[in-house]
């Protein structure tokens, strides 16, 4: 509590310094559980997915903690920009010091009413009908979407279309509210998720028009103990506080992979965050819950196929192919390996330039502009490939622009470097073959002589 506090008063989180983490080490506070009454191989199952998710390189914890899903990742983004408008304001009292914190509340029955209108495929007009059929009528005609009727196909209508409920402030029609709270567990928790928040990166490994794919910096899953402290303290301990049955997370992994419908019945939230999630919940809790669901997936998975299997270079998309390939933890983490492969290629590349030469590439991306030459722990190549959430914020997906200026610049690079070594190769080629007529007019005259 006093923790809490101290955070509030220095105003830490808005200044966007780290969160200060107790030293003791908390795998040890992990539940002892029984996973072998509900299928699992052994009891004491939590702490056996933690200890392998320690045991990982940093490069597999990002991947295992990924949250690899086109809707869901949809879902967040549209949530965040509610979150970034409404949360986290203060009331303040007649002193003017802080008296309660407001935060952004999501209902997690209206979350998932969302998740299926971003789900629905293309010009499927019947899954189309019926998701609109599930979402709560607004309350009023200026909420309706010009989208919703036409059943236009493109990313942005259909983004408008699920965002229709969540295009006017705060109230009780709406899958949202605020809240206030002087608990000290409530200004924690949501401290906490903030902070979270403003790890999260965002990719697009399936060559998805928008992103697909949510991951955090390698820098952040490195520290397991300080990355499980987090997210504890961002769910109220919720997090890997329960067994989850086999069975569920298989059902979940089949269905997510394409693999068809699974035989075992799960729940539809169960397949956006974990069983123990409220009726109401703050966004950092809800990203925590779907990175335990994540690792619960990947840890099945990792059993499921051995880390030595072939996996080929290139893997089918889902609902395509060899299914029991493409669920394995070895296929997930070799999607996210070759997404990364071109990093050192544009580093190279990056570390040949200015300053200013920098700045000028990366236009259109303030944010980026402002750190050249001052990068923390991930370099700016690495975050155009893997984009800070705040990034997103300010200037939606005008990276892939910066991006593909970049690797532009690349081509340009290579080509003048190539062109360099042949005219190496030519100058020495040209030096050896005079010295060798030179030789040979002297050793003639010698000869003559």
């Amino acid at each position: 509590a006093a923790g809490a506090r101290e955070l509030l008063a220095s105003g830490e989180l808005a200044q966007g310094l780290p969160l200060t983490m107790p030293s003791m080490r908390l795998e040890t506070t992990l539940p002892a559980d029984h996973g072998s009454t509900v299928g699992w191989h052994r009891d004491n199952v939590i702490m056996d997915l933690w200890d392998w998710f320690a045991s990982l390189s940093s490069a597999q914890r990002m991947a295992a903690s990924a949250i690899d899903d086109l809707a869901w990742t949809k879902l967040f983004l549209a949530l965040y920009k509610q979150h970034k408008r409404y949360g986290g304001r203060k009331d303040l009292s007649a002193t003017g010091e802080a008296k309660t914190r407001q935060f952004l509340q999501f209902r997690t029955k209206d979350v998932m009413q969302i998740y299926a209108k971003f789900s629905r495929k293309p010009r499927d007009a019947g899954a189309a009908d019926r998701a609109r059929s599930q979402v709560p009528p607004a309350p009023s005609a200026a909420v309706a979407s010009p989208a919703v009727a036409s059943h236009r196909d493109d990313e942005g209508a259909a983004a408008a279309t699920a965002l229709a409920p969540l295009v006017h402030a705060p109230s009780e029609h709406y899958p949202y509210s605020l809240a206030e709270s002087e608990a000290q567990h409530d200004l924690l928790e949501y401290i906490a998720g903030d902070k979270l928040l403003t790890y999260v990166r965002l990719c697009s490994l399936h060559g998805a028009k928008g992103y697909d794919t949510i991951t955090f910096p390698e820098h952040i899953v490195a520290d397991t103990n300080q990355l499980l402290n987090l997210l504890k303290m961002a769910t109220k301990r919720d997090f890997l506080s329960r067994t989850v049955s086999q069975d569920h997370v298989e059902a979940v992994a089949l269905g997510s992979f394409g693999g068809g419908p699974s035989t075992k019945k799960v729940a539809p939230e169960h397949r956006l965050f974990m069983p123990w999630m409220q009726d109401r919940t703050v966004l950092g809790s809800l990203l925590a819950s779907r990175v335990e669901l994540s690792l619960w997936l990947n840890y099945w998975r990792h059993h499921r196929q051995p880390a030595a299997a072939v996996v080929p270079r290139v893997l089918p998309p889902p609902g395509q192919g060899d299914h029991d390939l493409r669920g394995s933890f070895a296929a997930v983490h070799q999607i996210l390996q070759d997404y990364s492969s071109r990093i050192p290629q544009l580093e190279e590349l990056w570390r040949s330039l200015d300053g200013d030469k920098q700045r000028a590439l990366l236009e259109g991306l303030r944010k980026a502009q402002l750190i050249v030459g001052k990068e923390g722990p991930e370099s700016l190549v690495q975050m155009l490939f893997f984009l800070p959430i705040e990034w997103y914020s300010e200037n939606d997906h005008e990276h892939v622009q910066v991006r593909l200026r970049v690797e532009s610049a690349y081509a340009e690079y290579m080509a003048t470097q190539l062109e360099a070594a042949e005219v190496r190769e030519a100058a020495v080629a040209g030096g050896s073959g005079g010295g060798g007529s030179h030789g040979g007019n002297g050793n003639g005259g010698a000869a003559g002589g």
